[in-house]
């Protein structure tokens, strides 16, 4: 798969967490409407999703970007790992804290673990941009 496929995949996936982050948000209210007031753990789920979604997208947009820039090889599997671990550990993090709000059944360690997935996700997707940004480097003859 290439590194431009696997961005655009990326961007797509943090784009549907988006829309699901607009509708939490939109769940959000509702609990404001019926309880009185929104639960301290929906709120910090909603924002979650909220803002890690876009740190996605634009991790994505960086790879479909500099994709023409080198060649993958190497980094292969590191754009791949990004793109699977990123928005899986959002969506653990998003459901376990959502839960826990909702019923009050503490899954704390799980939303630990979701969040864990996310950083390593970003981290190797981070790597995969720097790569393409040497390359560009080394492309314009800039030391």
């Amino acid at each position: 798969m290439e590194l431009e496929r696997i961005g655009w995949i990326m961007k797509g996936v943090g784009f549907l967490w988006v829309l699901i982050a607009t509708c939490s948000g939109f769940s959000a209210v509702g609990w404001e409407l019926v309880t009185g007031s929104i639960p301290e753990k929906i709120g910090s789920a909603h924002a979650h999703l909220a803002t890690c979604s876009i740190i996605i997208v634009a991790i994505g947009l960086a790879m479909a970007y500099g994709a023409n820039r080198f060649d993958i090889g190497k980094h292969e599997t590191a754009a791949k790992t990004s793109a699977v671990l990123s928005p899986l550990g959002v969506m653990v993090h998003f459901i376990a804290e959502y839960i826990w709000g909702a019923t009050g059944i503490n899954l704390g360690p799980i939303a630990i673990i979701g969040m864990i997935l996310f950083f390593i996700g970003i981290i190797f997707g981070i790597r995969v941009c720097l790569a393409g940004r040497s390359a560009l480097r080394e492309e314009l003859g800039i030391e």
